[in-house]
């Protein structure tokens, strides 16, 4: 929501190191008429370390169910400190950042526009994401590209070069990847900014914009937060807001266009500006009457802009844990996660790829033809060739030859790429520079 504008920069950028930790448990609640089953929810929360973990559970009686993990395109999934949290019987819920976590600023970095993605260009790292997530076995929630409505990431649909309409053509290809990987374990989960001044307008609007689709996305998410009194700048002023005020807009939305299980992605609130105990105590009222199709909560248990967490004060953790006990019925653990499932190794060679001609420097008019020499260990799928990185045709059978028309390129230097593909989705990469 436009109200995260100021903070949720660094806010983002400390989450990458922070997990969300989710419990299961069964309103007791009677749900309104329209719903025909009583919802079960999941209560989540985010801790600096994992290690916060057992503590935590401590601190409110309930074991965890869900663990939601912050992890950029560079690094590869933290099996280590995944796996055994998975293997206790929490499903992980990953939230996957394509920028670089570690440059100046977040938002402008021209390498990871959303037409990157779309075009390829992160093929390599996507498919290597893939495959990691299909080995791991265990359930996983991805949770990509998150907040797109905002302006504080690179992939944020109105900042980066990026436009709206580059959004759902890279979440697609994404998931297409993913797909063709065999990561059956993946489900999905679109989570925008919660938005509404008043009306369901401007979600409509994000729905329209963004949303993937149903065949793309498993589940439907909406990130909100209470700033209270904490913010008064020129920019921006807060001001205290229920859990109700923050989500009904977007909720409303999305439910009348979806039949998706909806997640609260984050949340929490400060002390400043009203009761926390009241508004904690509200929020899970709230949950069965107002918004039957809400499946999860993940808290945000934080301190930073302020004191998110549920024990800011001991007023606020006793309100928390009398709100989830009310409506939990009892905090009977999961049951088990199944054991992974054995994988066959998989190829992780990419093809060879070069090119016969043109040969580098060479000067390029009327009708050229393009050769592309390729060989991989298992096998050559398909090679695409681009010119200055726009895909002008694709080949799936050798000898890989492309025929153009040159006349209408404009006179300078200019950039051809092969690009090869495996079976695997292993990728081969060459490019020559000529002149027109």
């Amino acid at each position: 929501m436009s109200v995260k504008n100021l903070a949720k920069i660094s806010m983002t950028a400390a989450m990458t190191t922070l997990v969300a930790l989710v419990f299961a448990f069964t309103l007791s609640s009677a749900a309104p008429a329209e719903a025909t089953v009583t919802p079960t929810f999941q209560l989540g929360t985010a801790q600096e370390f994992a290690s916060d973990l057992a503590g935590f559970e401590t601190m409110t009686g309930h074991k965890a169910d869900l663990l939601l993990w912050y992890q950029s395109i560079s690094e590869s999934l933290d099996v280590a400190t995944l796996g055994p949290i998975a293997a206790g019987g929490r499903t992980i819920q990953l939230a996957w950042e394509p920028w670089n976590y570690g440059a100046a600023d977040l938002v402008n970095q021209p390498a990871y526009q959303l037409r990157d993605i779309t075009a390829g260009n992160w093929d390599t790292d996507i498919h290597r994401w893939a495959r990691e997530c299909k080995a791991f076995g265990y359930p996983i929630i991805f949770r990509p590209i998150g907040e797109m409505n905002g302006d504080w990431t690179s992939w944020s649909g109105r900042v980066n070069g990026n436009v709206p309409a580059d959004y759902i053509p890279a979440w697609r290809h994404l998931h297409d990847i993913f797909v063709q990987e065999g990561a059956t374990n993946v489900k999905w989960d679109w989570s925008p900014n919660v938005e509404g001044d008043g009306s369901t307008v401007t979600p409509v609007n994000t729905f329209n914009t963004y949303y993937p689709g149903d065949a793309y996305v498993d589940y439907v998410g909406m990130d909100g937060y209470n700033w209270g009194t904490l913010y008064k700048t020129p920019e921006w002023t807060s001001f205290w807001q229920s859990f109700t005020d923050i989500f009904q807009y977007s909720y409303d939305a999305f439910a009348a266009r979806t039949s998706k299980p909806i997640m609260i992605s984050e949340t929490a609130t400060t002390e400043l500006g009203g009761s926390k105990a009241q508004w904690i105590t509200d929020a899970f009222a709230s949950l069965p009457a107002r918004f039957p199709r809400i499946v999860s909560l993940t808290w945000f248990n934080y301190n930073k802009e302020t004191d998110w967490r549920v024990n800011s004060t001991a007023t606020s953790l006793a309100a928390f844990k009398t709100a989830v006990t009310v409506n939990s019925g009892g905090t009977t653990p999961p049951p088990p996660a199944p054991a992974p499932t054995p994988v066959p190794p998989t190829d992780t060679t990419a093809p060879k790829v070069s090119f016969s001609s043109p040969l580098a420097g060479s000067i390029i008019y009327r009708k050229l033809t393009v050769i592309a020499l390729a060989s991989d260990n298992v096998g050559v799928k398909r090679v695409e060739l681009y010119l200055d990185g726009k895909l002008l045709s694709t080949d799936a059978a050798a000898p890989y030859y492309f025929y153009l028309n040159t006349r209408t390129y404009s006179a300078g230097l200019h950039t051809f790429t092969a690009k090869a593909y495996d079976a695997a989705g292993n990728v081969g990469v060459s490019s020559v520079q000529v002149r027109k």
